[in-house]
């Protein structure tokens, strides 16, 4: 009897803590903003490296995104009204569809220093 419940303990352990974990792989991507639509929180960047998975166009909603920027050394809260045109950020996003352009959410955006 003990060795069914050490086993059932075990079971929902792994359960809860499978449950944690996150829906999709979450990556910082750098990208230029292209243009702002301030009424939909919503960014047309460029993706920068070759082989970016934003790749050369990218819808980003950011509507739930928390957004800082850099000061410096330190790192600041922030808001969208913050991000203007020809900004580079690095962007932490869900999954990116893969349409031209492509798609995503950003769920943090860091405004790199400038």
């Amino acid at each position: 009897m003990k060795t069914i419940k050490k086993y059932f303990i075990s079971l929902v352990l792994v359960i809860f803590l499978s449950s944690c974990s996150q829906p999709y792989i979450k990556e910082g991507i750098r990208a230029e903003v292209i243009t702002i639509d301030e009424k939909g929180q919503t960014i047309f960047v460029r993706g920068l490296g070759e082989n970016s998975p934003l790749g050369d166009q990218s819808y980003v909603n950011c509507s739930q995104a928390q957004v800082k920027i850099e000061d410096g050394e330190k790192v600041k809260k922030a808001s969208f009204d913050q991000i203007k045109e020809k900004d580079i950020l690095t962007l932490e996003v869900g999954p990116i569809m893969e349409s031209y352009p492509t798609q995503t959410q950003a769920s943090k955006i860091l405004i790199e220093g400038k």
